[in-house]
């Protein structure tokens, strides 16, 4: 087996220091983010936790490709683990939740808008009714609103049924009744934030489509041991986008989310029953740290 890099490891052979400083916008933005550090006068790109020389990526660095960013990022080797071990314990121990029985994206877009600030429990009580009275995109565009109001009653915050409801007006008078089958284009609607168009995209369709919320972005943070300053969205959803398998995201993303609402847990997180805890990297510092702390066995006389 290669050896994986440690979390503050720089190989300067495959990322060497960059020969100019980036350009001011993107310069403030890393320093702001702790990307950069100074050295003598130099600047150099800081270590990162996801591996040698890995920058959270800024709008005017867009074009990098996947390529570029794949030798910027972690160890291809942990890459690959954390998505044969989540994949293979989502395969038995995944949800059965009625959302992911189906492709209908009118259906899957319901249960995001419904998950949005609820517990699983509490939208399952709600789901199927919800979608008995307005079964299409059609019927929730046709329905008075005080009606949508009132079957939303109980899950509060109706500001989403609002903009759930909108949504399915553009989709039908915009879109002749088709949802748009890409992230781009979904964030275009009203109330479709990054998550919930990537949810949409790679669940009804099976684009290759990464999402984050709290969840996953609680498995990678722990998984690369991530410091608070690198826990942004933005760098995170960088890392979310590379670790996300091609032509499985729709199973990595549903997998990733099980696992941070099931055992990766905010408080009381169930380590030893992780498929990743032989390669969690907050788990091996934690592990060492343990072992440099344990005192010296001294018989006392």
């Amino acid at each position: 087996l290669q050896r994986v890099p440690s979390c503050h490891e720089a190989d300067s052979s495959l990322h060497p220091a960059p020969k100019s400083a980036p350009a001011p916008s993107v310069r403030r933005y890393l320093n702001a983010s702790t990307g950069w550090s100074q050295d003598k006068g130099e600047r150099r790109p800081r270590a990162s936790c996801l591996g040698p020389g890995f920058l959270p990526q800024e709008p005017t660095m867009a074009r990098t490709s996947a390529v570029q960013l794949s030798s910027r990022i972690a160890h291809p080797a942990t890459v690959r683990s954390l998505q044969r071990r989540l994949l293979a314990w989502y395969g038995q121990h995944g949800r059965d939740l009625p959302w992911r029985r189906t492709r209908d994206p009118y259906a899957i877009l319901v249960s995001e808008v419904m998950l949005q600030q609820t517990q699983v429990q509490r939208a399952l009580l709600y789901y199927d009714k919800f979608l008995s009275r307005y079964p299409t995109v059609e019927d929730l565009a046709r329905a008075d609103e005080p009606e949508v109001r009132e079957t939303w009653h109980g899950l509060g915050y109706y500001a989403r049924a609002r903009n759930l409801q909108l949504t399915s007006r553009k989709i039908v008078a915009e879109h002749d009744g088709r949802f748009p089958d890409t992230p781009e284009e979904l964030q275009k609607l009203p109330g479709i934030g990054p998550y919930t168009a990537g949810a949409v995209s790679s669940f009804a369709f099976h684009r290759h489509a990464a999402i984050l919320d709290t969840n996953a972005a609680r498995v990678l943070s722990r998984f690369f041991d991530l410091p608070k300053a690198q826990q942004t969205t933005r760098f995170l959803w960088s890392v979310a986008r590379h670790v996300t398998p091609l032509g499985q995201a729709h199973i990595f993303n549903q997998a990733i989310m099980d696992l941070g609402a099931t055992v990766c847990t905010a408080r009381a997180p169930r380590c030893p029953a992780c498929p990743l805890r032989p390669v969690c990297r907050t788990l091996r510092r934690e592990k060492a740290t343990k072992s440099q702390a344990r005192p010296t066995d001294q018989s006392s006389i």
